[in-house]
């Protein structure tokens, strides 16, 4: 289930919950945001113009903003429309996902200024930005988020390294202070694939390490807190 980030009532239910948290509970070192993103379609295809590809976000109050701001119209199935049409929807709502992650990070910063704000993304770059409208790369040099998790859930080695590097890639862009102060991006690795034999998952945070990733985080801890061989890393 998504809310659809483009609905303003979504966006500010988001940043309240996000505030309410760091107000109520002043230890908390900050707030990750899960699913920040559209869904998409599987198999993976760039965009709304191409198919497959899921009517996810085209209610009502959306469609209207979109027409409000753009002058053009969104879309919807069986429209006939422009690929300029379908240029300005995908940007709006990349343009939306955005806004709310900004909007999280003001709300939370006006309580707690110190508090961190993290995201999990998908590990190719450009596959969020043109696929599920999630353009981590601008978040992370504009200073809206601290860190990203990069989601490399996989029980490959190789395409575990290969993602590692993909997401990896993406670092020189930033500014020389994120990159050696804030850690900013994190490898996030699918350690409930590996809860009958953890050696796989060592083998990719070693190859996380090699390719000097700025953090590893285990996914997640309630699927590994009865499984006692995932706590135990031997050393390298």
């Amino acid at each position: 289930i998504f809310l659809d980030p483009a609905h303003p009532g979504v966006r500010r239910r988001i940043a309240d919950i996000a505030r309410e948290l760091v107000r109520g509970y002043p230890r908390l070192a900050g707030i990750h945001l899960d699913f920040i993103r559209y869904p998409y379609a599987l198999p993976i295809s760039p965009g709304s113009r191409f198919s497959p590809r899921l009517d996810f976000g085209y209610g009502r109050e959306s469609i209207a903003r979109f027409a409000a701001e753009t002058g053009r119209k969104a879309p919807r199935a069986g429209a006939k429309v422009s690929a300029a049409d379908h240029r300005a929807w995908d940007d709006w709502r990349r343009e939306q996902v955005t806004r709310t992650v900004s909007a999280v990070r003001s709300a939370i910063r006006d309580v707690q200024p110190d508090a961190v704000l993290s995201a999990a993304v998908l590990p190719w770059a450009e596959r969020a930005y043109l696929i599920a409208f999630q353009d981590w790369r601008s978040w992370l040099r504009k200073g809206m988020l601290d860190k990203v998790l990069v989601m490399v859930y996989s029980r490959d080695t190789a395409l575990a390294a290969h993602m590692m590097r993909a997401a990896l890639a993406a670092r020189p862009a930033l500014p020389e202070s994120l990159v050696h102060d804030q850690a900013p991006v994190v490898i996030g690795l699918g350690a409930w694939l590996f809860g009958g034999n953890p050696v796989p998952l060592w083998a990719q945070w070693r190859a996380a390490e090699r390719a000097r990733a700025d953090g590893v985080a285990l996914f997640s801890y309630d699927q590994m807190v009865d499984r006692p061989r995932l706590w135990h890393r031997p050393i390298p």
